[in-house]
């Protein structure tokens, strides 16, 4: 059961779309953005930050592993969904 608001109608259609945006949304960018030919790229660009890095959209923490731990000073990042935020630090958890 979706959960709603505690309203009919259109509260079940905000209910519904909160769930979708918490759920569905991260891991469906997680999965697009971390396909093969995107990783190809990011393995290539990304490496290429250093100091003070700030990333829009961090959600899934996809980036984390191309970082160069010794070219980055210090890392922040924001993004609309807490689902993917929590996916970003669990990857900057996992890389230590």
């Amino acid at each position: 059961m979706m959960p709603t608001d505690g309203m009919a109608g259109k509260g079940q259609t905000v209910g519904f779309a909160n769930w979708y945006d918490e759920h569905v949304v991260p891991r469906f960018i997680q999965c697009a953005c971390s396909s093969p030919a995107i990783a190809a790229l990011r393995e290539k660009v990304v490496p290429l930050a250093s100091g003070k890095v700030f990333e829009i959209g961090c959600g899934g923490g996809i980036n984390q592993p191309f970082y160069e731990r010794a070219k980055v000073t210090s890392f922040s990042g924001m993004d609309p969904s807490a689902k993917g935020l929590d996916y970003t630090r669990a990857a900057v958890a996992a890389k230590g």
